[in-house]
């Protein structure tokens, strides 16, 4: 017979198992969309076309672009490069999103947003992306939600880093702030230093 003890624990495997399927189907279908837009070109952006879609919002996945710290991957980047160029030719207006919820994996081993430190990371991403994009994409959003981020990973701890703890979610929620601000008064130096040389 099961202790109340040995029941949470096999209830809690039983949930873990159920949420590694779910993962797993989300991440074959993000997969299958990758593997379309790479095999059938403009597919892609036709589909946006046909709905009437003249823009476009997508984020540029940091730990996807830097898997480890000052490390780029430029094989990566013809990802973006391409779906940027594409939908252009084909008349969709595009903003990008810099943080949508997710960080590198070296990232988060040294604290991610918990740490202010580690602010300059982020705030280096963003400059590099920005620096290679600026020319192409006039719309930025430099983070997405981030109370909805900072609620759902540090206060009700639903999502990853599945934490509970208020304290720790203010503090986060102050780190995502600060970044933000200074890397829009970055690229607001950078645009004026642009159109100073271009002049």
């Amino acid at each position: 017979e099961l202790t109340a003890e040995k029941e949470q624990i096999a209830q809690q495997l039983t949930d873990l198992k159920t949420q590694k399927i779910k993962l797993e189907k989300e991440n074959k279908e993000i997969n299958d969309a990758l593997e379309k837009f790479t095999k059938d070109g403009d597919n892609y952006e036709k589909l946006m076309k046909d709905l009437n879609l003249n823009s476009y919002r997508f984020s540029i996945e940091w730990s996807r672009i830097e898997k480890n710290m000052n490390e780029i991957d430029y094989k990566e980047l013809e990802y973006y490069d391409d779906l940027i160029d594409n939908c252009i030719e084909n008349g969709i207006d595009l903003m990008i999103t810099l943080f949508h919820w997710t960080i590198p994996k070296w990232f988060d081993e040294l604290g991610g947003f918990e740490k202010e430190d580690n602010n300059k990371y982020f705030i280096n991403f963003a400059k590099f992306i920005y620096n290679r994009y600026y020319r192409k994409i006039k719309r930025w959003c430099i983070t997405n939600e981030i109370v909805n981020y900072c609620n759902a990973s540090y206060y009700i701890g639903i999502f990853p880093p599945n934490k509970k703890d208020i304290s720790l979610c203010f503090k986060v929620y102050w780190n995502i702030l600060e970044c933000q601000v200074k890397i829009y008064y970055e690229l607001i130096s950078l645009v004026i230093i642009i159109r100073t040389i271009s002049k």
